[in-house]
């Protein structure tokens, strides 16, 4: 998704992208923006609240 926006002048390290699991600024140093990846667990977040419906 954040290849689409390098027109902004946002640049993401490739190698960086490729870890999974932690936070981590994934943005190069010049990039107008910082770019982080916070680590999610949806499913669970779902089914956490489905049971609370139940």
């Amino acid at each position: 998704v954040m290849g689409y926006l390098g027109y902004l002048g946002i640049s993401i390290d490739k190698s960086a992208n490729g870890n999974r699991g932690k936070d981590l600024v994934i943005s190069t140093p010049d990039s107008k923006v910082k770019v982080c990846i916070i680590p999610t667990n949806e499913e669970l977040a779902i089914a956490r609240e489905t049971v609370a419906l139940l």
